[in-house]
């Protein structure tokens, strides 16, 4: 791959638990790095581990249920 193809590559992201929750909740910069992801401008990766955690803290810290 030549440097003007990997110019083109979308920069691959995992953001943390604190970054999910920062966004859902407050907006802010956070909620720019997921707007990026939704925009297709970065390719967001996420691990099970990562997701769980979120769930864990929106329920434990903010009283969210599952559904």
């Amino acid at each position: 791959m030549n440097i003007a193809e990997r110019t083109k590559q979308k920069p691959k992201v995992v953001y943390d638990t604190n970054i999910y929750i920062s966004a859902l909740i407050y907006g802010g910069s956070s909620g720019r790095c997921l707007e990026l992801a939704r925009e297709e401008k970065v390719e967001l990766f996420a691990s099970r581990e990562i997701l769980e955690e979120c769930a864990g803290v929106l329920r434990k810290k903010f009283g969210w249920k599952d559904e």
